[in-house]
């Protein structure tokens, strides 16, 4: 698909790092990210759960994710209906993207977005052909000040922040029009009309569950198919964050990461963490100083020179990745996945579950319950684990 180039001013990031950092959990954004992080690592009472508890509430959050999201399309379509006063063929009406933002009663942050960024006139274009994944009302009032309200948005005069949700809304629409039934039932990506500044910080990546269609493991399609006159609106449930670092760069600023930076630095492959395209089940710092010598620690780490020990390092952090973008939704049903690792043990086991999903080592006894997780980096993708995953169980 085409893209279409835009202009992004470069002071946007340091003007927006304590606004946005409270949001931004789930996505590779510079700075914001150390103290929400050191505040979320703890992510359970003990490190492994057993198979019969994460099955229960994969299970459960099966079936109440479904439950919630037809309840939730139904209302939506009432209000649509209701809002139009008319069928829900928009084209018969010269309904466009723009039009029916100002149309629909819960579009109404969005419609303030797309004025004040002077992103009217695209919108409008009966010739722009595009795909909009539209947040709503209830989405950007997960936004820090200003970008939660209408009249917030209207009353935004700071270039820089006007440059970020101008940026930040191209990053919300695609070139051409795609149907619910058109995406792909399986892991897939679309390149948005944001312009390109890094690897992959232009695209999007859908997840099917069920079905449900969710997109970079945090907004969900929650009203499919509103058809405007010059393209169509998804209707999401939470604003898409673009990323600004890759998982290398992430990992290697946060400060509870830095027994697997060393890791990283120690195998050589901390420079791949920053390119390639994978995902990593991250351990924290606190899952590492559980693990036997010399991987407990930065110190017994840097202090490795035998060859085979650092190639058995080099297995254990590969044993943590995947090849490819896969999130919460990704992880199936405790499906065996194939790691990076050239061991003979290079699978593990994962799970979609609450809040994000679950993974297992051949060597655990339990599953870790990943928390956070989906965050989104402009290489992959980062789940975060409380320990390490094991391809065997620790000699005694």
């Amino acid at each position: 698909m085409k893209r279409t180039m835009f202009h992004v001013n470069k002071r946007l990031y340091a003007a927006l790092l304590v606004s946005l950092s409270l949001f931004l959990i789930t996505s590779c954004q510079k700075s914001g990210l150390k103290d929400q992080q050191s505040n979320n690592t703890s992510v359970a009472a003990t490190d492994e759960i057993s198979e019969a508890d994460a099955t229960a509430s994969a299970n459960a959050y099966a079936s109440q994710a479904l439950q919630d999201y037809k309840a939730q399309k139904a209302d939506i379509q009432k209000t649509i209906q209701a809002a139009l006063a008319m069928s829900t063929d928009a084209k018969a009406n010269k309904n466009t993207i723009f039009i029916l933002t100002k149309k629909l009663p819960f579009f109404k942050s969005l419609a303030a977005a797309i004025q004040v960024t002077g992103l009217g006139k695209a919108a409008n274009d009966d010739s722009a052909h595009l795909t909009f994944f539209a947040p709503n009302d209830e989405a950007f009032a997960k936004l820090p000040e200003p970008f939660n309200t209408p009249e917030n948005i209207l009353a935004i005069k700071d270039p820089t922040q006007l440059d970020w949700l101008r940026t930040t809304l191209q990053y919300h629409a695609v070139k051409g029009e795609i149907s619910f039934d058109q995406i792909p039932q399986k892991r897939s990506s679309l390149k948005t009309v944001k312009a390109k500044k890094r690897d992959w910080d232009n695209t999007i990546y859908l997840s099917w569950f069920q079905d449900m269609v969710q997109i970079n493991g945090t907004a969900q399609i929650i009203m499919p198919d509103v058809w405007a006159t010059n393209g169509i609106i998804q209707v999401v449930d939470n604003v898409l964050m673009y990323p600004t670092q890759s998982v290398g760069e992430y990992l290697e600023s946060n400060p509870n990461f830095k027994v697997l930076t060393a890791a990283l630095v120690k195998t050589n492959l901390l420079d791949s963490a920053k390119h390639g395209n994978f995902t990593i089940f991250a351990p924290t710092d606190e899952g590492f100083r559980k693990s036997p010598k010399p991987y407990n620690s930065v110190d017994q780490i840097n202090a490795i020179t035998k060859p085979n020990v650092v190639y058995d390092l080099s297995n254990l952090v590969k044993y943590h990745i995947l090849a490819g973008h896969y999130f919460g939704w990704d992880l199936g049903f405790f499906y065996a996945k194939t790691t990076l690792s050239k061991s003979d043990v290079n699978k593990i086991i994962t799970a979609t579950g609450v809040p994000v999903g679950f993974v297992k080592g051949m060597g655990n006894v339990g599953y870790a319950k990943i928390w956070p997780g989906n965050i989104v980096c402009t290489n992959g993708v980062i789940h975060i684990i409380p320990a390490l995953l094991r391809r065997t169980p620790d000699k005694k």
